[in-house]
């Protein structure tokens, strides 16, 4: 079985808590329908200084109000020390996608 076949059915049977920190972003958002796709829990993080909202409207759209009812999304900033406990609080796993070029 290929890789990705096999962890998609590991990911379906046991659903975990994922943080994505950029979430608004271009990469971000896309790990999000992915992951709202595979029945995930999915916390956002983004300060939106980059990321845009239309991402994640388009990614609600796409995985309709059922999967959506799985994303939280905390308006907050990887810089900050309690936004991160907040947002890492209940996550098992993180995909770190923050960035801001110079």
């Amino acid at each position: 079985m290929p890789i990705y076949a096999a962890l998609r059915e590991r990911l379906l049977a046991e659903p975990a808590t994922w943080l994505v920190t950029g979430a608004a972003g271009f990469i971000g958002s896309n790990l999000l329908e992915h992951l709202l796709n595979l029945n995930q829990q999915v916390i956002g993080l983004d300060n939106f200084a980059t990321g845009k909202r239309d991402n994640l409207a388009q990614v609600e759209i796409a995985v309709g109000p059922g999967r959506w009812k799985n994303f939280h999304l905390i308006e907050g900033d990887v810089r900050s020390l309690g936004d991160c406990r907040a947002a890492c609080d209940a996550a098992r796993y993180v995909l770190h996608h923050a960035a801001q070029a110079p």
